[in-house]
């Protein structure tokens, strides 16, 4: 008999499939208003750092493409046009970046399709920007939930901060 799929409230109906990953890195991300923890698959945040240290570090597009993995990259637009750009040609983070998250994309969002309902709603819920924010003092609590007996598939949690802030970007909250 399969799983049943699990559905979460969320700004999206969020739904965590039975095999998310489980190894996950978490950190306190300090933002400039605020700070909160982050939980995000390992393979995601290696990923998203991978792409933001690409856009922060390549000087042509022929370099950035260089850094980019081909699954990242294919997620690109290069212009309205959606040509491809010469390698020699100079390379602007504005080309692929968006202020509003589209790209590369917010290792917050993906929280409430990964997290138990249980431990995305500790202390008091908040939604901010469509998207759960837990803060940083309930970080003991988010762990011993996560690593409880309930759960038939255990949770793996390493706290890495600097991967965390890689992974996020020049993201603000």
């Amino acid at each position: 008999m399969a799983e049943k799929r699990q559905t979460y409230p969320g700004a999206w109906g969020g739904r965590r499939s039975p095999s998310a990953e489980r190894d996950l890195i978490y950190g306190v991300y300090v933002g400039e208003t605020s700070s909160t923890l982050i939980f995000i698959p390992r393979s995601r945040a290696i990923s998203l750092a991978r792409v933001w240290n690409a856009i922060h570090t390549a000087k042509t597009w022929g370099e950035f493409r260089k850094k980019m993995q081909r699954k990242d990259y294919s997620l690109i637009l290069y212009d309205e046009e959606n040509q491809r750009k010469p390698n020699d040609a100079k390379f602007d983070p504005e080309d692929v970046t968006t202020s509003d998250g589209d790209y590369p994309s917010n290792p917050m969002d993906d929280m409430e399709t990964i997290l138990p309902f249980s431990v995305l709603t500790l202390g008091r819920p908040v939604a901010y920007r469509e998207f759960f924010t837990i803060d940083p003092q309930y970080e003991a609590e988010a762990l011993k939930i996560l690593h409880s007996r309930r759960w038939r598939k255990k949770w793996k949690t390493e706290r890495n901060d600097d991967l965390i802030r890689e992974a996020r970007g020049n993201w603000q909250i």
